[in-house]
């Protein structure tokens, strides 16, 4: 049998391939998108996803109740119970399967009464809603009954590879249809729900190889899913981060060059922030196996291992991004010049944003692992009021910058309330040492910046560009082991040994 560190090991190498191929792409077709349409339909398509990631609140909390729920039972090998679970799961998903692609057609209707685009006419803005809500549409009905089991399973792998697979064959498909056919976007965005189509049937496949016991026909377990609202408020912060400041500029600011602004800068943040948490599917399953089987020092010393190395892979990551953000801004809109793209301040506050953000991820992924969503509810709702009133007072006033103001408060509270929480009622660890490995990785993260805010790091093309985003990374790399071997030198040589036995393990 595996253990449950090689497993882990496996998810994450698998979510952070698929992640790597998701951000390639994902910086590839919007440039493309901006070449072939302008700022302002790009800005157009940005709000709207923005819109409609808002309606997947009909199932907040679902997956992650869902996967807590199935911990238990399939630690115990309970065929029946996880057959109850996942025929809940999937009569929830078709039940807000059905109220989302309402949500989705109401918003068709009114979409092109407050947005407008030079050339775009009522029934096009409209398609084009129904078009871009199809692909959550599509993964209600198909995909996420499978992909709770197969993330309490510890086969995040297999959900993360048939997403790259599938990112890449529709990318494929994409860059025909733009490059080859410069079709229209209506016609563009209708083919990437070709993503969407093939990766449920890579899935589905999978789960009906795999998992012969499986019997959708049985009784479902609805008590299984009790933990569901108490969830739901957990995903409303998510959406807080993600989707409000899209909205807020959208109805605040009116300009939908603007929203296109924050999307470029936001399309490099959140590549880097998804490829960093992205991995954490795999670690809360094993966190979630080891709690359900009540191993309480296994749980501690993993985790004290693997919060130390994630936050130092945080500090090195904001580092790359902070020296080589605005470089990156210069290459990716050279030839764009229908509004301008170039602020370095809002480039600061994304990277600000990004650490506060990640300093709280190891305490954070423990409340789905542990199943601790009503007692966590009270710190997620203070989180998302300072989020709200914040960006709201100071969007009219500051644009994007304050938004992103309203982020970085609500994410320092945030860490500070988790980090206590998890250590008192969860690890049963010290909460002097999490502050300090998260000092740490702050150190880290001044220290190897300070050489860029005398260095210019512009580059003339890609290339080049790589290069000296590979310089940072080293100097970043080694500033990271230096501080922590003279800072926290116990738990970084058990990090090191513990991804020797790793490596070594056949």
């Amino acid at each position: 049998m595996e253990s449950n560190a090689k497993i882990s090991t496996r998810n994450t190498i698998s979510a952070i391939v698929m992640q790597m191929v998701i951000m390639l792409i994902g910086i590839i077709l919007p440039r493309m998108y901006l070449k072939a349409y302008g700022s302002e339909v790009n800005g157009l398509v940005t709000s709207i996803n923005q819109f409609i990631s808002y309606f997947t609140i009909v199932e907040a909390g679902l997956a992650s109740a869902g996967t807590n729920a199935l911990y238990r039972p399939l630690v115990e090998g309970n065929a029946e119970k996880i057959n109850g679970v996942v025929v809940a799961i999937r009569n929830f998903y078709y039940y807000v399967g059905y109220i989302f692609s309402g949500l989705v057609v109401g918003f068709a209707f009114l979409c092109p009464l407050f947005m407008s685009v030079k050339g775009w006419s009522y029934f096009d803005i409209a398609i084009l809603v129904v078009v871009l809500g199809l692909h959550g549409t599509i993964d209600f009905f198909t995909l996420s009954k499978y992909r709770a089991l197969l993330t309490a399973d510890q086969r995040y792998y297999v959900v993360a590879n048939a997403t790259s697979i599938a990112y890449i064959l529709n990318f494929a498909i994409l860059y025909v249809a733009l490059e080859v056919f410069a079709m229209d976007i209506l016609w563009v965005r209708t083919l990437a729900l070709s993503l969407y189509i093939i990766r449920s049937v890579i899935i589905n496949i999978y789960v009906r190889v795999r998992y012969k016991y499986i019997d959708l026909k049985v009784k479902p377990d609805e008590t299984a899913l009790n933990k569901r609202w108490s969830a739901m408020i957990l995903q409303l912060l998510g959406l807080a981060q993600t989707s409000m400041p899209v909205i807020l500029l959208t109805i605040l600011a009116k300009d939908l060059t603007a929203v296109s602004v924050y999307a470029v800068y936001n399309l490099v943040a959140s590549s880097i922030l998804t490829l960093l948490t992205v991995a954490t599917n795999g670690v809360s399953a094993t966190f979630g196996t080891i709690i359900a089987a009540n191993k309480k020092e296994e749980l501690q010393n993993m985790f004290k291992s693997y919060e130390t190395l994630f936050l130092s892979v945080t500090s090195i990551a904001y580092t790359c991004m902070f020296a080589m953000y605005i470089p990156f801004i210069k290459l990716y809109t050279s030839g764009i010049d229908d509004c301008e793209y170039i602020f370095p301040l809002t480039a600061l506050l994304f990277v600000l944003n990004g650490v506060f953000y990640n300093l709280k991820t190891p305490a954070g992924i423990l409340i789905g692992a542990a199943g601790v969503f009503k007692e966590t509810q009270t710190g997620t709702v203070i989180q998302t009021l300072i989020a709200v009133v914040v960006c709201i007072a100071l969007t009219p006033v500051w644009g994007i910058n304050g938004l992103l103001i309203g982020l970085i408060l609500s994410n320092l509270y945030r860490v500070i309330d988790l980090v206590i929480f998890m250590a008192k009622n969860v690890t049963g660890l010290s909460i002097a040492d999490s502050f300090k490995r998260i000092f740490i990785s702050l150190v880290v993260f001044v220290l190897s910046c300070l050489p860029f805010f005398f260095v210019d790091m512009t580059a003339s093309g890609y290339a080049m560009w790589a290069v000296k985003a590979m310089i940072v990374f080293v100097w970043a790399l080694f500033v990271t082991i230096i501080v922590n071997l003279l800072l926290d030198p116990k738990e970084c040589f058990a990090m090191f040994k513990q991804a020797k036995k790793l490596l070594l393990r056949k």
